[in-house]
């Protein structure tokens, strides 16, 4: 079965908080698990209905301040994260500053990019051909 994803995602930690369209109800919270250009992965301990858009809110501490748009529940699967019971949800950009995003996939990219370099320096010098 082929990949559906368009874009590559980076790992990703910080908070999630998010309200359904037109519900003026408590807010959902959860934990980022990932990122890509198109969207977000989360972890949260209840379900949540497919399709549903909500207005949400993130951090990280990849940027300074609070990552602000709006989304639709694209996937939902059950599945633990450290032994704890929850779904994995993933959640589709509809309205989002594409520029933000960017940045900070740009930012994931050079730490990735920074430490391979640190340990490439770190590397015995007398290894022969790999």
């Amino acid at each position: 079965m082929g990949e559906k994803r368009g874009y590559i995602r980076y790992a990703l930690e910080g908070d999630i908080t998010w309200k359904p369209e037109g519900d003026s109800s408590g807010a959902v919270k959860g934990r980022l698990l990932d990122i890509s250009f198109s969207g977000v992965s989360v972890f949260l301990k209840e379900s949540v209905d497919n399709n549903t858009i909500v207005q949400f809110d993130f951090s990280t501490n990849l940027i300074e301040h609070h990552f602000l748009g709006k989304a639709k529940i694209i996937h939902v699967k059950k599945q633990k994260l450290y032994h704890e019971d929850g779904f994995k949800i993933g959640l589709e950009f509809i309205e989002v500053n594409k520029g933000l995003v960017l940045s900070l996939v740009n930012r994931i990219q050079s730490k990735i990019c920074e430490e391979a370099r640190r340990r490439w320096q770190t590397m015995p010098k007398d290894v022969g051909p790999i």
